[in-house]
């Protein structure tokens, strides 16, 4: 089965990607590293790469192992091919930061 990942990205680019394999998180995260030229630099810096999906009542969700199953099962297929859909937001270390007197 084919599977294409289609990143839209926090600046309003689009990436599409295939997955040579069948789709598994690590995957999924080396492609969004890779899917843009500065997410590895961010990351290398200490950023972090935040990927979202919609479920089904359209509601964003962060992809992480734990959600990676529904993550999957509620994507489109399409005969022998799968588009997996998700945004790509790169945070900073300062966007990360609490607001001042913000409490963890």
């Amino acid at each position: 089965m084919t599977t294409v990942v289609k990143f839209y990205c926090d600046d309003g680019e689009i990436f599409r990607r295939q997955l040579p394999e069948e789709p598994t998180f690590e995957a999924i995260m080396e492609l969004a590293k890779n899917c843009r030229p500065d997410v590895a630099q961010k990351l290398r810096e200490g950023g972090a790469c935040v990927l979202k999906y919609a479920d089904d009542e359209g509601d964003l969700c962060t992809l992480a192992p734990a959600t990676f199953p529904d993550f999957l099962s509620l994507q489109r297929r399409s005969g022998n091919s799968r588009l997996l859909k998700l945004t790509l937001t790169l945070q900073t270390d300062q966007s990360r930061r609490l607001p001042p007197g913000s409490k963890d």
